[in-house]
């Protein structure tokens, strides 16, 4: 039963993920279906994209880790491994995940660094791989980073930073208001915790706009707890700033799992000038990824895909 309930339950959502036109969508992501048999697929080709991790403490060895997250072919976007399990996984890790493959890394739309693959693994929905950095050493925790095998994308220079003092003031002014707009209580607004909060210029004005996740959790240690998550996207305006994404959500978590959505990182992937945001996202029992794109002044998901579910 517990088996049935987690693939009905991360169907519903993927769905509210795609369809929701009022950006309050889950992060879990559809199981993948058991592959059938069938001969070996042949890798698609193309630019490809991967997220990279950094899961170590700081002063510990860097434990870096790349996911698989899209294939990019003629204005496409495609799932790597195609719902196909191990079928599509293991010429997918013989192509891109070779020992001693060497990707750009990127972070902050700009090239910092390379990332070498160390060796690789199939997950219960897609491939990881080990990989050692050159370069940055900002990814860690929270922070973190792209990687590719194109020569053109991320050629800008690299705009990704803390915020300052006064830039988070008035970030978290705004962040108080919209949570107000939903009725948080001034005893709720206390618990309010920040996540990743990243400045970045995403349209290359020169003008960093400010990308974050904020937490409202009544009682952290019930698995069953009520959670308020905003993803925001917020743009200076005058002294302060606007929201031109907020995606805020109130429900409760099911065995302990939220629906939270955090900042990957950005990068102008189809050359317009603005660059997409590449966000993860919580699960029932797993984790995904998204991809935002500014389309006539409004942010929306275009791309989500499984990073793993077990």
């Amino acid at each position: 039963m517990k088996i049935i309930y987690r693939f009905i339950a991360l169907t519903l959502v993927v769905s509210l993920l795609l369809a929701t036109s009022s950006f309050t969508f889950s992060s879990a992501q559809t199981r993948r279906q058991p592959a059938r048999k069938q001969s070996a697929m042949k890798p698609l080709t193309g630019t490809v994209l991967f997220v990279v991790t950094n899961n170590s403490e700081p002063g510990d060895t860097p434990d870096y880790g790349m996911d698989a997250l899209v294939i990019l072919n003629k204005g496409k976007y495609i799932d790597p491994v195609r719902d196909s399990g191990s079928d599509a996984m293991k010429p997918f890790a013989e192509k891109y995940f070779k020992v001693s493959n060497k990707y750009r890394l990127l972070f902050g739309g700009g090239e910092v660094g390379t990332a070498t693959v160390q060796s690789s693994q199939e997950g219960c929905n897609t491939i990881h791989s080990k990989v050692s950095v050159e370069g940055s050493t900002n990814i860690r925790g929270q922070i973190r980073g792209l990687a590719t095998n194109s020569e053109t994308l991320g050629k800008k220079a690299s705009s990704r930073r803390a915020l300052t003092a006064s830039e988070r003031d008035a970030v978290m002014t705004l962040v108080k208001s919209i949570y107000r707009q939903h009725n948080t209580s001034n005893t709720l607004m206390r618990l309010l915790k920040v996540g990743n909060l990243t400045a970045t210029d995403l349209d290359g004005d020169g003008k960093f706009e400010v990308i974050g996740d904020f937490q409202i959790e009544a009682n952290p240690t019930s698995t069953t707890g009520a959670r308020r998550d905003l993803f925001l996207i917020a743009t200076p305006n005058g002294a302060g700033y606007k929201a031109e994404l907020a995606n805020f959500q109130s429900y409760r978590k099911v065995e302990d799992f939220g629906r939270g959505i955090a900042f990957v990182d950005q990068l102008d992937i189809d050359g317009d000038g603005i660059a997409e945001v590449v966000a993860v996202n919580e699960g029932f029992d797993g984790y995904g990824y998204s991809i935002y794109k500014k389309q006539a002044g409004r942010w929306r998901a275009i791309y989500s895909v499984t990073g793993d579910a077990c």
